[in-house]
């Protein structure tokens, strides 16, 4: 009698189950790469705890965290406190992340913004994580490491990280949402129900920060049904067998769309009183913000409905490290040099390649098209900074394979090599304001950008305004020294009333106060009167001003 084949025998045959760290040094010996991602995420975990603690508030946060706190009275009174129903416009905003960072901030020894913080800087290492898993999904763990290692060195990625309880978390989990999207074109024809089940769980966390975040489930359906189609192209199969799959799909698309809508609505006390009617208008109103103040652009002060459509191109195309554009560029050759040699990308490479481009281009031209309120650069646009980081790595990863010549390679790797460490330079430099990054070969750095555009638009430098006051104003006074700014009051209170000991107070109460500080926005430094005391600047531009405008009276 002949032995069965080995395959037989193996399915035949219980296999032990494989313990975590024999399987995690098995990934590592076969692929380094692993090994080096695993660091790479364990560098950017320390340098968060490391630096959290620096960065200042934003204009935003304290709105948030009030928003934040309905959200929970919401869910601690099981919904009779309905404060968070109608609070601003933030109602139409989902509650995901803010009922999370809030009930970390409330609990948090160093103070409720720092914990709040602490959470952002999570969400963003959550992102790099989503980087390094699109990109392994795309291109295998070469690509993974350097789409985690490109978004990193972002400097707008990392400035925003724990500071921006709005864009970042969508940022960090509208990837993870793409890495589900291209793994479901992997098991085209048919997707499992578990598959679905984990994208729809994904795409529902992502429309819980911002349900405007919809168009997400589009690329779902894009690249799904695209992929479905090719496949039955190229195999010719009979069209049967193409409407059969065709409707397995369709649930399977209901089934994604159906549990993103319940686990939206779960974390949104506005989505909780009406499931369906109140997310499809806060869906309608998310690109109808009417923000008109003046903005800088080019030199020059534009209101932000009369914005030229070149605005969001021209602030993401500053904003980029050069090293991006050299990744894009090799992305490029390396299509030409595969083409030339008569060959492809093997498998779905050029879809995957193209969701990704979709994803990062559709975003930006629907703007453009529909004339959305866009203002203060790209910050509203961050996440499609994880997928431009995963074509750009993915370039320099295919360029590598495919080009003959080690000259040529080894010199792509150099230049990025150098283009990395110059911007590791560049935002030690600028800590904690990595959010001001211009690039210099469009923008010439922040020093070419000061007067052109926007530098600290959220008033981030008001804690180091702030903090230098209680570290050198010493004024020999009885009398509480009323310190006010030009654009909210808690930017510079929060440090100053709970570190002074009473010395220093906000003017929020209308006192006339003995000093002001103020950004450059709109151009507050020329109209405020009084004696220059200090200027917080990085790389030799002023962001934050610190004027005496009446001296204390002496003390008796």
């Amino acid at each position: 009698m002949d032995a069965p084949p080995p395959d037989v025998l193996d399915a035949a045959s219980p296999r032990p189950r494989a313990r975590p760290l024999a399987a995690l040094r098995e990934a590592v010996r076969t692929c380094p790469w692993n090994l080096a991602s695993g660091v790479l995420m364990g560098v950017a975990t320390a340098l968060a705890l490391a630096t959290f603690l620096d960065y200042g508030l934003t204009w935003d946060e304290n709105m948030q965290r009030q928003y934040a706190e309905r959200v929970l009275a919401w869910f601690r009174t099981l919904g009779r406190d309905r404060s968070a129903v109608d609070f601003a416009d933030l109602f139409l905003y989902g509650g995901f992340f803010e009922a999370l960072a809030q009930w970390v901030g409330e609990r948090f020894p160093a103070g409720v913004y720092e914990g709040r913080h602490l959470v952002n800087g999570l969400f963003a290492l959550v992102g790099l994580g989503g980087a390094w898993r699109l990109g392994s999904v795309c291109g295998g763990p070469r690509v993974g490491f350097l789409s985690a290692l490109f978004l990193l060195l972002h400097p707008l990625y990392w400035g925003h990280a724990f500071n921006n309880p709005k864009d970042l978390p969508l940022a960090a989990l509208s990837v993870w949402a793409l890495a589900a999207v291209v793994r479901g074109m992997e098991l085209l024809p048919r997707v499992p129900w578990r598959h679905a089940l984990l994208t729809g769980g994904i795409l529902g966390l992502v429309l819980g920060v911002r349900s405007g975040a919809i168009f997400h489930f589009g690329y779902v359906g894009l690249a799904w049904g695209g992929g479905l189609l090719v496949h039955h192209w190229r195999t010719d199969s009979r069209s049967r067998e193409l409407l059969r799959d065709v409707g397995r799909l369709l649930l399977g698309l209901l089934l994604v769309l159906a549990v993103a809508w319940v686990v939206m609505v779960l974390f949104w006390p506005y989505g909780l009183v009406r499931p369906f009617k109140n997310p499809i208008h806060a869906i309608s109103q998310a690109a109808a913000f009417g923000w008109d103040q003046p903005l800088r652009f080019l030199g020059r002060d534009v209101r932000g409905r009369q914005l030229p459509w070149t605005y969001l191109p021209v602030s993401i195309g500053i904003s980029l490290p050069e090293f991006f554009y050299l990744g894009l560029l090799a992305g490029v050759g390396a299509c030409v040099a595969r083409w030339r040699a008569g060959g492809r990308w093997a498998g779905e490479g050029w879809m995957k390649a193209g969701l990704l481009l979709f994803a990062v281009l559709f975003p930006i031209a629907a703007a453009i098209v529909a004339r959305s309120t866009v203002y203060d650069g790209m910050r509203h646009f961050l996440f499609v900074l994880p997928p431009l980081a995963v074509l750009a790595a993915w370039g320099v990863s295919s360029l590598w394979d495919v080009v003959g010549p080690r000259a040529v390679r080894v010199g792509v790797a150099v230049a990025c090599a150098a283009g990395m460490a110059w911007v590791v330079g560049e935002m030690v430099s600028l800590h904690p304001y990595q959010s001001v990054y211009f690039n210099r070969l469009l923008a010439g750095g922040l020093r070419g950008a000061a007067g052109r555009f926007e530098t600290d638009y959220w008033g981030a430098s008001y804690r180091e305004a702030a903090e230098w006051l209680l570290r050198e104003y010493h004024p020999d006074t009885n009398e509480p020294i009323v310190v006010a700014n030009r654009s909210v009051d808690f930017l510079s209170s929060y440090f100053l009333e709970r570190a002074s000991g009473g010395r220093f107070m906000g003017a929020s109460d209308g006192r006339d106060p003995h000093i002001i500080l103020t950004t450059e926005r709109w151009d507050w430094h020329k109209r405020t009167p009084g004696r220059l005391l200090h200027v917080v600047s990085r790389q030799g531009v002023p962001l934050a001003y610190v004027f005496e405008v009446r001296p204390p009276a002496p003390r008796r």
